[in-house]
């Protein structure tokens, strides 16, 4: 039996995004307290000096994560700054093969048992080792990146329990075709690529009921004018195919995706509102289809 033996048996609803937030945090906790990077002097052993300086990369680590997340220069964060994390692992990996030059004179002539602990002798632990700064750094951009970039994974699994219901509902399998390609953006709660995508889904399935040709003998146009996703819904409008409700929930997916790309992400309704805009419009286009 495992260590969560005992916590699935009291609480058959612990669950693996309890377990994975709990291991996160505890991570976390233990990492900053072990290197003494929230303390006000270093751990003991620690030099000062190279305490500082894995304080200074744990706080670039934070820095370059949230940088990544706006794609916002911060002042003090210069091309110099930027490019500090390839010089780290540059210095860390040529560190890496001189290690390992070592460990294969070891093998040669120790054998491969002196080879194991020689191994284990020289993993990173100083603070001056190049592969523990550059560890520092990057578990901190990995702390940073988690919180800014990755959904609560039960947030994840209420999505896809929310995409289930809207694939169960009896729709047909185009409709449900058309919905694959929107389910990783809803699932992850990317705002704004579902809105961009729900208005392309939606102007492909719109070409079921209103190609180019149709839409330009009925509302005119030269041959050689793209027909745009405005313009297949003035068709649909014009021939009456769909009620007004079903054409309003497709001018609502229309103006998201325009917003998002136009205007300014963040405006786009919420991610349910959305896609059951576009599944009302999907299953409206598919029972005029099959008419």
């Amino acid at each position: 039996m495992g260590p969560y033996t005992d916590l699935i048996a009291h609480d058959a609803e612990y669950s693996l995004a309890d377990a994975l937030n709990a291991a996160e945090s505890d991570f976390g906790q233990d990492f900053v307290e072990y290197w003494g990077l929230d303390a006000h002097q270093p751990p003991d052993g620690v030099d000062l000096e190279e305490w500082r300086e894995l304080r200074r990369l744990y706080g670039l680590g934070q820095q370059l994560a949230e940088v990544a997340a706006t794609l916002l220069k911060r002042k003090g964060l210069g091309p110099g700054k930027l490019g500090e994390a390839v010089e780290l692992a540059e210095l860390a990996c040529d560190f890496q093969a001189k290690v390992d030059v070592l460990l294969d004179a070891v093998r040669d002539k120790l054998g491969d048992e002196a080879a194991a602990k020689a191994y284990w002798q020289l993993l990173p632990q100083a603070p001056k080792d190049p592969r523990t700064r550059r560890g520092v750094f990057q578990t901190s951009l990995e702390l940073g990146t988690s919180r800014l970039f990755l959904p609560p994974l039960k947030q994840v699994v209420a999505r896809v329990q929310m995409l289930l219901k809207f694939l169960v509902a009896g729709h047909g399998e185009r409709t449900n075709s058309f919905l694959s390609h929107v389910a990783r953006c809803y699932c992850l709660d990317h705002r704004a690529e579902l809105a961009v995508m729900c208005r392309a889904v939606l102007d492909t399935a719109l070409q079921d009921i209103a190609p180019d040709d149709v839409v330009r003998a009925k509302l005119g146009g030269r041959a050689a004018e793209r027909v745009g996703l405005s313009r297949r819904l003035d068709y649909v409008r014009a021939s009456e195919l769909l009620s007004a409700a079903e054409v309003a929930s497709m001018d609502r997916v229309k103006s998201a995706g325009d917003d998002a790309v136009h205007i300014a992400p963040g405006l786009e309704p919420a991610p349910d509102t959305l896609m059951s805009d576009l599944v009302a419009g999907l299953v409206a286009i598919e029972r005029a289809r099959t008419r």
